[in-house]
């Protein structure tokens, strides 16, 4: 009977152990999720709008660095990737004025950021990333042009600009 009783204590002493362990190698994070975490500016935008305003015409809007900040009526966007897998991006005025401020919560999928807006709406973005030294890239559809189909190539730069 003794024994079956230091057999019980010791499966429950093994219990909050296991858990430990458990939430540990759950808690760890991948490469690319601790590369992500901190500041990015965008610095380089390259969309390709299939179907531009429901035609069978294509656009392409490529803008460099250069571009960005000196033909936008904004700075570059700064996205925000918390280590507590939330998110926001900043679009500030020239003389830093906040305009608007997307937020909500990010994963790493194999090589791929998913974004899940919450505020001002709800939508899902998804990018396949291509780390770099010091950049990113990041690839996708969505509807550039607002015509009901995520059918538009998106391929944003950026560059990190902090850790958090």
């Amino acid at each position: 009977m003794q024994q079956h009783h230091r057999m019980k204590v010791f499966l429950v002493s093994l219990v909050p152990f296991c858990c430990l362990l458990f939430s540990a190698g759950c808690s760890k994070r991948s490469e690319m999720e601790k590369s992500l975490i901190g500041r990015w500016e965008n610095i380089g935008l390259h969309v390709t709008v299939h179907t531009y305003r429901n035609t069978d015409s294509t656009l392409i809007i490529d803008f460099d660095e250069n571009d960005l900040r000196t033909r936008f009526p904004t700075k570059p966007t700064v996205t925000v990737l918390n280590e507590d897998g939330t998110y926001y991006l900043e679009y500030r005025t020239k003389s830093d004025s906040l305009v608007a401020r997307p937020s909500g919560e990010w994963s790493v999928k194999g090589d791929s950021i998913i974004m899940h807006q919450y505020v001002p709406s709800e939508y899902v973005y998804a990018y396949h990333v291509t780390l770099m030294p010091g950049k990113a890239e990041f690839r996708g559809m969505l509807d550039y042009d607002a015509d009901g189909k995520a059918d538009d190539e998106i391929i944003a730069t950026s560059r990190k600009i902090g850790t958090q």
